[in-house]
């Protein structure tokens, strides 16, 4: 998922099966009621009004951008086509895929924040500790590429 405002952060997510009540379970979870979701015309998407969200789909068969519109699906599909080559040039292990969807997450959102935050953040994801160990890892060697 990605914000369609100024700050653009993502929010990535491990599952393991791509259902209906999968995603509309996450999206529940996530996404503010009332809260406009662009999508695809996957059908898993279609009742997202009765969960209490203004829903807009775009035919990705005919178009990625309604004409003289806001809406698109640009957004997300670039952010997952970069996911895609990040996770995948780094990684090529399923049991290994969470941990860098963790890390290009604090990459993308959290760039402009100190190191120090981005460690508060890693502790509030209610991570055991050998998880905890590892992404403060994967943090800690991300640091000299993308922090100052």
């Amino acid at each position: 998922m990605v914000e369609r405002n100024s700050l653009k952060q993502v929010l990535l997510f491990q599952v393991n099966e791509r259902t209906k009540f999968t995603w509309q379970m996450k999206i529940k979870k996530h996404v503010k009621q009332e809260t406009i979701v662009y999508s695809d015309c996957w059908k898993g998407y279609y009742d997202l009004e009765k969960k209490g969200f203004e829903h807009k789909t775009i035919n990705n068969r005919k178009w990625f951008k309604y004409p003289n519109t806001v809406m698109h699906t640009n957004t997300i599909e670039g952010s997952w086509s970069a996911v895609k080559a990040f996770v995948l040039y780094k990684c090529m292990k399923r049991k290994l895929i969470n941990p860098y969807l963790v890390r290009y997450k604090l990459v993308k959102n959290y760039k402009r924040h100190s190191l120090t935050d981005c460690m508060k953040l890693l502790f509030n994801q209610n991570l055991n500790n050998k998880n905890l160990l590892y992404y403060f890892f994967l943090l800690i060697i991300s640091k000299p590429t993308f922090w100052d």
